[in-house]
């Protein structure tokens, strides 16, 4: 990795290294997407639901996109550096 790609950071400056994925907990995906996007004006970016659970992801802001998750406990934030698509 080259040292300007967003990826190579100076973790003494930053430890959490580049947040892309800011996992939140949800008990209802289908209201906080609603809030997130009808309230909020967030872009929704993908909704997926598969193996028993709901994933959806908003652009809320400059930063990393907002997954929220149907399959961790509310509230949680989770910092995730790479997901599988």
């Amino acid at each position: 990795m080259s040292p300007k790609h967003p990826a190579s950071v100076d973790v003494a400056k930053n430890p959490l290294g580049v947040l892309r994925f800011l996992y939140v907990g949800s008990s209802d995906v289908r209201k906080d997407l609603d809030y997130y996007t009808k309230i909020l004006g967030a872009r929704k970016i993908w909704d997926f639901t598969s193996m028993g659970t709901r994933v959806a992801a908003v652009n809320v802001s400059s930063g990393p996109l907002l997954l929220l998750a149907g399959h961790r406990p509310a509230p949680l934030f989770y910092r995730c550096s790479r997901l599988r698509t």
